[in-house]
């Protein structure tokens, strides 16, 4: 990818959802560029910002309309391919964490570079180096239930990063932490993302997070408000 690609590209991307009670418009023809460094989705609740991190992780697909990620057109993936994009373009950091309660936090790190076929030692020992990143190397060997909301939000950005992806989404990061804890883990996220030369998209409300972004996209009603 050429660096002055943009990181994410979408033309005239349409997501409807069906149901009973009609169709529901949730992202409206959009075509837009992002460029690299630290992106912040900001808007209403029901705006699309969710459903937009959906689609660019490829979690979701669009209606209609075309997304490239890392000039990889989504679209035109195989399965495998697409499992690949999943595995290492792209790392996620859900709102609700999503950890394995039975694994310990370094093998909750470690699973993703593991199932991206690295060796267990492979894995391990880049899950020692992105625990140290994020401040948690005392806490390896414990489980999530044994920890605090931001180290366990810690813990899944270092999972995220693990396998060093170009992109990095977060949907509502730090939505259940209190606002010194949200500022310590986007402090964090904002330097390590950095620091691993990744990119971030974030979906969020927190005016926190809209402070650190290198631009701020504002949506309403599934479209880029005029002027953002």
């Amino acid at each position: 990818m050429s660096p002055d690609s943009p990181v994410v590209s979408l033309q005239q991307v349409r997501k409807v959802y069906q149901g009973g009670g009609g169709d529901v418009v949730a992202v409206d023809n959009l075509t837009l560029d992002i460029a690299s460094g630290l992106t912040v989705l900001s808007g209403p609740s029901g705006c699309g910002k969710s459903t937009l991190i959906n689609l660019m992780g490829a979690l979701d697909e669009p209606t209609s309309g075309s997304l490239a990620v890392g000039g990889l057109k989504l679209e035109a993936l195989s399965e495998v391919e697409m499992d690949r994009f999943r595995r290492e373009t792209v790392g996620i950091v859900f709102q609700f964490f999503h950890l394995m309660p039975t694994l310990t936090v370094l093998e909750n790190i470690a699973l993703p570079a593991e199932l991206a076929g690295k060796s267990i030692r492979e894995a391990m020992d880049r899950a020692r180096e992105m625990l140290e990143k994020v401040n948690l190397s005392h806490r390896g060997t414990h489980r999530p239930h044994e920890l605090s909301g931001g180290e366990i939000q810690r813990t899944a950005i270092a999972r995220a990063l693990i396998n060093r992806p170009l992109l990095v989404l977060a949907d509502e990061p730090t939505g259940n932490l209190d606002s010194q804890a949200s500022a310590r883990v986007m402090d964090l996220f904002a330097r390590v993302t950095a620091d691993e030369g990744a990119s971030a998209i974030v979906a969020t409300h927190d005016p926190d997070v809209v402070g650190r972004a290198d631009r701020v996209l504002k949506f309403r009603d599934g479209r880029l408000e005029t002027g953002a």
